[in-house]
């Protein structure tokens, strides 16, 4: 660990100043209502499961961990073994609030214990020593690691944590170092907890459970010193291993801001709940969906059969705009490449249009020309395209190319959003009569983003 954190801190002076100025306004209100900390803290505890859950691999959807936690539902189809983990996680926070409670300072001994309790019951899971065998590892609740838990990276190297030899008196000088800080008061208490989490993760002590545990006793150092926990969400889980693997290579600074960014969130969140005032964000996208989904079961389906009204109407209200506000986000990578264009395709019948495509470059351009040559003269249109063509990308020798795609097709009664190459997009059929809605749009969004981060990734890699 760096002998100079308060000068390697300091370059994070404006975001330390803005926690505590949120930290500040937010002591001021307190004692907060019964009430509304409640309702903030189980906005906290339901994120929280979801979200670090879901970066470890579980399949549960927000809306089936709501179910699981709140009424008791287990979700049809999903294994058993990520319905345990989420309630283990569920019963470590509440330990954590009892240690807060308590005023019980953190230790190995509790920390083990925490172990025990967001692991459940002991499990096998899939290994390979290092001759390359494959064998099942036996996890043990409560105990550091026995064999070595290395991982493989994407990119075929090997990431070494701590030796099971190593890892007590590494855990041993990490708790003196914590003390030792604390004691101090050099460092900001967010420093501490980020720091923390990133040494936890870099000794890897169990067997199972490292990153839950790390996001566990970074929030509990947190609440410890009155800030509300951090939620780092399952979209951000390639930002939030990059920003890891920056402290690998000794930028400690770079990881402490991005737990900051995600702690101002928490915040501001908390803020508002403080103030009765929405909580919600666009991360509750389950819970979103559910309450819409929930609005239509009673009312009766109104089939709508498409004609050029229909359409006309269709793209101005719900494709247009949602098309603009993509075009939006994906402007947020233009700078990594030579060049971004962007271009709307028709594909129907009627007039001398029949079968071909009619290219669009921009929204301006397009409106226009909806006006003027194709509203009310088609007869059919069957499917409508968003094509973006990346040139040039700019992070490698040999500058490449990335094309993504999302389709819209038309039928008699509903058009559907086509998953084509991402197969990641959700499934999502409307009727005419039905606009796309705020969580729909920003799924869909996200889902498109993520492709096509996900091959620059690739290309990044020369994959």
């Amino acid at each position: 660990m760096p002998s100079n954190l308060p000068e390697i801190i300091s370059g994070l002076k404006t975001l330390l100043e803005r926690v505590d100025q949120l930290k500040a306004a937010l002591d001021s209100l307190r004692p907060l209502d019964a009430e509304q900390e409640a309702r903030v803290m189980q906005k906290f505890r339901l994120d929280w499961n979801y979200h670090s859950n879901s970066i470890e691999g579980n399949s549960l959807t927000y809306g089936e961990t709501i179910a699981f936690l709140m009424e008791g539902l287990t979700a049809k189809g999903k294994p058993f073994k990520d319905h345990l983990d989420i309630r283990g996680h569920n019963d470590a926070i509440n330990y954590l609030m009892e240690m807060i409670k308590n005023h019980q300072e953190l230790s190995e001994k509790a920390i083990r214990e925490l172990h025990r309790v967001i692991l459940v019951e002991p499990y096998k899971t899939p290994a390979q020593t290092q001759d390359g065998l494959r064998v099942e590892k036996e996890i043990t609740l409560g105990a550091y690691k026995k064999m070595p838990n290395h991982v493989k990276t994407p990119t075929g190297e090997i990431h070494y944590y701590a030796t099971p030899e190593e890892t007590p008196s590494k855990m041993a000088d990490l708790m003196a170092w914590l003390r030792e800080e604390q004691v101090k008061k050099e460092l900001h208490p967010l420093a501490i907890a980020a720091i923390f989490h990133y040494r936890f993760v870099d000794i890897h002590p169990f067997d199972d459970g490292n990153g839950r545990m790390s996001r566990l006793l970074m929030n509990l150092l947190l609440m410890q010193d009155g800030y509300p926990p951090v939620v780092i969400k399952q979209e951000e889980r390639n930002l939030y291993y990059n920003a890891l693997r920056q402290a690998d290579a000794g930028d400690l600074a770079s990881f402490v801001e991005f737990i900051g960014e995600n702690l101002l969130h928490s915040l501001e969140i908390y803020l508002k709940g403080a103030k009765g005032e929405s909580i919600e964000d666009e991360g509750d996208l389950d819970k979103e969906i559910a309450l819409f989904k929930k609005g239509f079961k009673s009312e009766p389906v109104v089939k709508t059969i498409k004609d050029i009204t229909v359409v006309n109407n269709l793209i101005e209200k719900s494709i247009l705009p949602f098309f603009e506000q993509l075009k939006e986000d994906c402007l947020k990578l233009k700078d990594m490449f030579h060049s971004v264009s962007f271009i709307i395709d028709f594909q129907g019948s009627g007039l001398s249009t029949e079968g071909k495509y009619e290219h669009i470059t921009n929204k301006d351009n397009f409106d226009q020309y909806w006006v003027n040559e194709l509203k009310g003269k088609w007869s059919d249109i069957h499917e409508i395209i968003f094509r973006t063509n990346w040139q040039g990308f700019l992070h490698t020798v040999e500058p490449s190319d990335i094309h993504q795609d999302i389709n819209i097709k038309l039928d008699k009664y509903k058009y559907k959003f086509n998953q084509g190459k991402i197969a990641s997009i959700p499934h999502i059929e409307k009727l005419y009569h039905q606009e796309i809605s705020k969580a729909e749009n920003y799924e869909l969004r996200k889902s498109f983003i993520n492709a096509i981060m996900e091959q620059i990734n690739r290309q990044s890699k020369g994959i």
